[in-house]
């Protein structure tokens, strides 16, 4: 993920809003603050989805105060399976990426949606975007990212860390990507249980 970039963009936006709205700016900075707690200090690898989903849902409230009525998610989720553990961190890169490289350049306002299934031993979770897509996202994991800025924030960089990170259970765990204009879609494998 590109945190120190998002963590400039927030304080950017909280400095934009102080002298318009108190009251909203008061909001976005305790989110923020809630952000950062859950994603850097912590101090456990391992987390609930249903932890990761409370980081996405103020990570998208912040860029929401950036973007306005431009992103909107939706979480579908069984219940039972929000307690399920995951890595910390491996969900909130993927939804940045689909904000900052599928939705951001739409003119349109777009929709992410979260979903989650098991099967057998494993854990799926799903992002999908509405954005403009990936010219080729085979390429992403294979440690090619795309983009202008690629290296540095390039198209694939989140998703490659957390490929990695997700590897280490075991060859088969680890992303899925399929993209076309105007859907692009994520599936993380995960082990059922650690």
């Amino acid at each position: 993920a590109d945190g120190p970039h998002f963590l400039f963009n927030a304080l950017g936006t909280i400095r934009w809003m102080a002298g318009k709205d108190p009251e909203a700016t008061r909001a976005l900075i305790k989110d923020l603050s809630d952000f950062l707690r859950r994603t850097l200090y912590r101090g456990r690898e391992i987390v609930s989805l249903q932890d990761e989903l409370d980081a996405i849902a103020a990570y998208i409230r912040i860029e929401k105060a950036r973007f306005a009525d431009k992103i909107a998610i939706r979480v579908q989720v069984p219940e039972q399976l929000l307690h399920c553990p995951i890595p910390v961190f491996t969900l909130q890169p993927l939804v940045e990426n689909s904000i900052k490289h599928g939705l951001s350049p739409k003119k349109e306002p777009g929709v992410i949606h979260i979903s989650a299934w098991e099967e057998g031993q494993n854990l799926y979770v799903e992002i999908q975007d509405d954005g403009v897509g990936m010219a080729q996202p085979a390429a992403v994991l294979q440690g090619k990212p795309q983009g202008p800025e690629s290296g540095s924030g390039g198209i694939g960089i989140g998703m490659q860390n957390v490929h990695k990170r997700l590897q280490i259970y075991g060859d088969q765990y680890g992303l899925t990507i399929r993209s076309r204009p105007g859907c692009t879609s994520v599936t993380v494998r995960f082990p059922r249980s650690h």
